[in-house]
């Protein structure tokens, strides 16, 4: 608490669940013209070429603000250091101006 009293950032970061990219049957609803179905994979088996996406959410709890990077090759702890590292130089150092730097 003493670092959101000084106006420090105070931030989570969270993994999301990996989700298999490409072209997918999806249980939900999407209009399109009568009699023109768009083709989809029936099995959601990864596709080598597209791989997987993963999902990662710096949230600012201070700020009550959050910032999403999605990346495809690997999980990790140099891509989750990666995204902190996006959403501070995108996003954070524009809400706390005390920490920029040149």
């Amino acid at each position: 608490m003493d670092f959101m009293a000084n106006g420090d950032p105070v931030i989570s970061l969270d993994c999301k669940k990996k989700e298999v990219v490409g072209n997918f049957k999806n249980g939900g609803k999407e209009w399109d013209l009568k009699g023109n179905p768009k083709d989809v994979k029936v099995y959601d088996f990864i596709d080598k070429d597209l791989g997987k996406a993963i999902p990662y959410g710096v949230y600012d709890i201070c700020k009550n603000e959050g910032w999403m990077s999605i990346g495809v090759n690997f999980d990790t702890a140099k891509f989750a250091v990666s995204n902190i590292r996006n959403w501070w130089y995108e996003m954070g150092a524009n809400l706390y101006k005390i920490f920029q730097t040149n």
